[in-house]
């Protein structure tokens, strides 16, 4: 089936707005965590240890998120390409509502030591899995259902709804 029949059957719109919706959520919740730093440092890692290092931990445990982000785009590439894109969209964003549920449910260092450091560590590996499997899976998905003349205007709103989640975390940062 072609994409232009694709894109008529399901509509564009309805797509173009499920993967920016899925993208601005999956951003904000990736960016937040970087604006929290320091309370995530102060929160996860020992009390004892300088602010700084505690927040440089904390960007450490961010920067694991960056690295698995390769590893998700591979994973998720495949999954795609087996499964279709609607598929692994629907389930990126399922693993990382889970990975942020969790990491909210996660207790602190001084309620269970080091065990809520790992915690913290695998549910940032967990959501760079997912946001690497997000970004190339809303694009293709994006690409193959949109019309021929449209296709790269589409795929840059949705992509402009990264800058919006950043945009939005920043904004509850800053308002709270």
């Amino acid at each position: 089936m072609k994409p232009i029949q694709k894109a008529a059957r399901r509509g564009v719109g309805f797509v173009l707005g499920a993967s920016g919706i899925g993208t601005l959520i999956e951003w904000y919740d990736f960016f937040v965590y970087g604006s929290l730093a320091p309370i995530i440092g102060s929160i996860f890692f020992p009390p004892t240890a300088s602010p700084l290092v505690n927040l440089l931990n904390a960007f450490l445990a961010f920067a694991v998120g960056y690295i698995m982000r390769p590893v998700g785009a591979l994973v998720f590439g495949h999954i795609g390409d087996k499964w279709g894109r609607k598929t692994t969209f629907f389930l990126v964003l399922v693993i990382m509502g889970v990975a942020t549920v969790v990491m909210g449910s996660l207790p602190t260092y001084a309620q269970a030591g080091v065990l809520s450091t790992i915690g913290l560590f695998i549910t940032r590996l967990i959501q760079g899995f997912s946001i690497g499997g997000e970004i190339g899976g809303m694009a293709t998905y994006i690409v193959e259902n949109a019309p021929a003349g449209k296709r790269a205007y589409y795929t840059s709103i949705a992509s402009g709804m990264i800058t919006a989640g950043l945009f939005l975390a920043t904004l509850t940062i800053y308002s709270t």
